[in-house]
């Protein structure tokens, strides 16, 4: 099919269909056929024929129905579809997707468009019921976790209290360390508690995210971001809202610890950094630990500020007095 690449490059919509249409002929396998078919299908969506690329990928997808173009093909026959201002076909389209092939790797831009279809951007709650009742529909299938954490997420704006406990529901019924979205979920929970001023609620959530950031979950997989991000708040919430420097520095100690590969171990640093600043101690034993294990560090010019070395450039200490504001708490001076 190279030979279709290159008319695709030069827009020759015509000969690239040809050499897709030859293509197909002499596949050696179903597979191939069924990849050339959809290629040449797209052809008509490159060229502005929606309606005829849309023909082609829904007739692919009725007769190779187990192939793996065959949930891709109803996807973007439905994008294009609402692109046409044909939202009843879309869905049409979106809901095959979600009937037959609720374990691809499409089943959640099709749940994510059909929402959107359904409900416009400033229905937050009719949002958060559309994805309701996807769950309802869809439990039991690979869908179901990502359609609990895109529930979760929809209350958010409405409905914070309700949103905690979907987040935490999703993180109890696809529990880490194999969970896909637990670490996030338990994450947002940790978060929105703290907003709520549910400080020990937020710490006991982040402790429990944090326990299960000692290892991977299997051979070469990696250990989560929201590991160390846990870390990162959990410190804060102990120095910035609870007034417990001194656990606060061992937070962000294990963080760096644990996570010396973390883009957050440049934070933590200055986050100890920043403790000892705001408590009135000597700042430059902990800026220099950062400028020794963070040597590209954003922070590593902003000694001037926290104990008198460093850069005394007025652009660097502006941006500096930046990170300095950045902590909220009644520590800051």
């Amino acid at each position: 099919m190279t030979a279709a690449e290159d008319q695709r490059r030069k827009k020759n919509f015509v000969e690239e269909r040809a050499h897709f249409k030859n293509a197909q002929k002499k596949a050696t396998s179903e597979r191939d056929a069924v990849e050339a078919r959809y290629r040449h299908a797209h052809t008509w969506f490159r060229e502005g024929n929606l309606e005829q690329g849309i023909a082609e990928l829904e007739a692919l997808a009725k007769q190779h129905p187990q192939s793996e173009r065959a949930a891709r093909s109803w996807l973007d026959a439905g994008r294009a579809r609402e692109r046409l201002d044909q939202p009843e076909g879309a869905l049409l389209d979106y809901r095959r997707v979600l009937e037959a092939y609720p374990n691809s790797s499409c089943a959640e831009e099709a749940a994510a468009r059909s929402v959107a279809i359904r409900v416009p951007p400033s229905d937050s709650r009719g949002r958060s019921q559309a994805w309701q009742l996807l769950v309802a529909a869809h439990g039991g299938t690979e869908l179901e976790e990502v359609l609990r954490f895109r529930h979760a997420q929809s209350l958010e704006t409405d409905a914070v209290v309700e949103a905690i406990v979907a987040y935490e529901e999703l993180a109890k019924r696809f529990p880490l360390p194999t969970g896909r979205y637990a670490d996030e979920a338990l994450l947002r929970s940790a978060t929105l508690r703290l907003e709520e001023r549910d400080f020990q609620g937020a710490i006991a959530t982040l402790k429990l995210l944090a326990d299960y950031g000692g290892d991977a979950a299997f051979v070469g997989s990696y250990r989560r971001p929201a590991y160390a991000q846990a870390l990162l708040l959990l410190g804060r919430i102990q120095r910035d809202e609870l007034q417990l420097p001194e656990e606060s520095r061992a937070t962000f100690d294990e963080l760096v610890l644990r996570f010396p590969d973390s883009r957050l171990v440049d934070d933590a640093l200055w986050e100890l950094v920043l403790t000892d600043y705001f408590e009135g101690k000597e700042a430059c034993p902990s800026f220099r630990r950062l400028q020794e294990k963070a040597k590209f560090s954003r922070y590593a010019r902003c000694g001037a500020l926290v104990c008198g070395e460093g850069s005394s450039e007025d652009s660097v200490l502006q941006k500096c007095r930046g990170y300095l504001g950045q902590v909220p708490g009644t520590l800051k001076k």
